[in-house]
């Protein structure tokens, strides 16, 4: 369970990262952060630390607004938790819960599709971890496959929305003010994004539409080599059931499908609608 006393580990007397922690095997890697295996000495407990790379030796907004974010949404179930933070020099670092199951890419990849079944298990967990990110005004913009990880490699373990990099957090007072930055992945951006014209949290569910769209057949419901031609049918907001992958799949998964790829944000299904029609 998260940590209570999540601390900020900095200054001159403050304890440091190796001191506290033994570092393993790394994870994974991007541009400005490695994650790592990493092991709390005084408890044997193992967690992931996310090292990233401070540019100028300065922890900017940004930074400190995805720490921010994780201690505000980090105690639901379905959120990774931030246990502590140890800031140097060079790096932030944000030791995290580990989760081992693997992403939801690599079991999509190894299954092909889904059982409607199991997508909705699924899609459940993720639209209460939505529901209350939306809650506390943080509003996700890169939900993908590959940012949901598995607890374990059981069949039954639990998901867990993970990189919060690209997240906002709406200001107190004004939880309905617009975001305007491009932010998102090409295969799962909503079409408001790729408008310009401004946006809201609406567009976490947009992705979730297409995670349960490709959960069920395999496939995405806009593809296209060019980035220009993909963007275009995003924005067009046509898609198609195809046979023989959706000849099998429910009328009722159908609906939900289409309710969360609507094209006006305003029109589109809300998590909490989704929670009273699973």
């Amino acid at each position: 369970s998260p940590a209570p006393d999540m601390v900020w580990c900095c200054g001159a007397r403050a304890p440091r990262l190796e001191d506290e922690y033994e570092l393993g095997a790394v994870l994974g890697e991007g541009r400005f952060a490695v994650v790592r295996h990493c092991t709390e000495r005084a408890t044997g407990d193992h967690y992931a630390c996310k090292q990233i790379l401070k540019e100028a030796g300065t922890v900017d907004d940004e930074l400190r607004a995805e720490v921010e974010i994780l201690r505000k949404v980090g105690v639901h179930p379905n959120i990774i938790y931030l246990h502590a933070v140890f800031e140097t020099r060079e790096h932030l670092n944000l030791v995290m819960e580990l989760a081992t199951g693997g992403e939801l890419f690599e079991r999509i990849s190894k299954r092909g599709f889904y059982t409607e079944r199991d997508a909705a298990d699924v899609v459940m967990q993720l639209t209460k971890a939505l529901h209350f990110m939306h809650e506390h005004g943080v509003t996700h913009r890169d939900l993908k496959p590959e940012n949901l990880l598995y607890t374990d490699s059981s069949e039954g373990a639990q998901i867990r929305v993970t990189d919060f990099g690209l997240a906002n957090l709406s200001k107190a007072g004004s939880p309905d003010e617009l975001m305007r930055t491009a932010v998102g992945s090409p295969t799962y951006v909503a079409p408001e994004i790729l408008a310009n014209k401004g946006y809201g949290k609406e567009v976490d569910i947009w992705s979730l539409g297409i995670i349960l769209y490709i959960l069920l057949c395999g496939y995405p419901p806009f593809a296209d080599s060019d980035m220009r031609a993909l963007f275009r049918k995003i924005q067009a907001g046509q898609f198609e059931f195809a046979s023989p992958h959706w000849t099998p799949i429910s009328n009722h998964a159908k609906d939900v499908v289409r309710a969360m790829l609507q094209l006006d944000p305003r029109a589109r299904i809300t998590p909490a609608e989704l929670l009273q029609n699973p």
